[in-house]
């Protein structure tokens, strides 16, 4: 399953999934940045994606960070120690793949 955003005009913090069979759905998740998560949408498909703009602490709630990018057409990427571990497990994964899924390929 590939997850990115789009973040283009008046998709600013949504997050676009591709399902298994090629369609796409978008669900809206928290544009503050740097944010202890407290709060999560929980999907029709298992989704548990930040929302809200309320911080937390490392000791509460879900003890995990958020950061978000609003800059157009980001991948996501969940825990991972650094951008540099995401974008190396990224490219692994589209390796892994090559494209195969009919995905679109990714913008560089």
């Amino acid at each position: 399953m590939v997850i990115n955003m789009t973040n283009d005009s008046g998709n600013v913090g949504k997050w676009r999934i591709w399902m298994p069979d090629g369609s796409t759905r978008l669900v809206k998740g928290s544009v503050s940045s740097g944010i202890w998560i407290t709060a999560v949408a929980h999907g029709k498909y298992m989704d548990v994606i930040p929302v809200g703009s309320v911080s937390g602490s490392s000791s509460t709630n879900y003890c995990d960070i958020y950061y978000i990018s609003t800059a157009s057409s980001r991948v996501v990427c969940r825990g991972c120690y650094s951008a540099n571990e995401c974008e190396q497990r990224f490219l692994e994964y589209v390796h892994e793949h090559r494209f195969s899924s009919g995905l679109p390929r990714p913008a560089r």
